[in-house]
């Protein structure tokens, strides 16, 4: 069971995981046209948004207390999410097109 309090980790991978949708919402690739998206996903697309959000950041379950097993997975999980964001800087820099997105 989770316990309550804030979770300065699930801040840093919320900000990791949300500024480059948000660049990416303002310039849109050329070309992009999401009129053929199936509703249905979009709305459990959201509601996951929503419920991740929550639960990283109000459970402190997720900040690290010293060494521990679970502490492996989280080193993990943070190159994984450095690779993303260097696939999102790739993205930027190459223009944007839908191509490369």
């Amino acid at each position: 069971m989770g316990h309550f309090g804030f979770s300065y980790v699930g801040l840093i991978f919320m900000l990791m995981l949300q500024i480059p949708n948000i660049m990416w919402a303002r310039r849109k690739p050329r070309g992009y046209d999401p009129s053929g998206e199936n509703r249905i996903l979009l709305v459990f697309e959201r509601c996951g948004q929503v419920l991740c959000t929550v639960t990283i950041l109000f459970f402190n379950d997720t900040n690290p207390h010293g060494l521990e097993p679970w502490t492996m997975w989280f080193v993990l999980a943070f190159l994984l999410m450095i690779l993303y964001e260097l696939h999102w800087i790739r993205y930027f820099r190459g223009g944007g097109t839908l191509r490369d997105f």
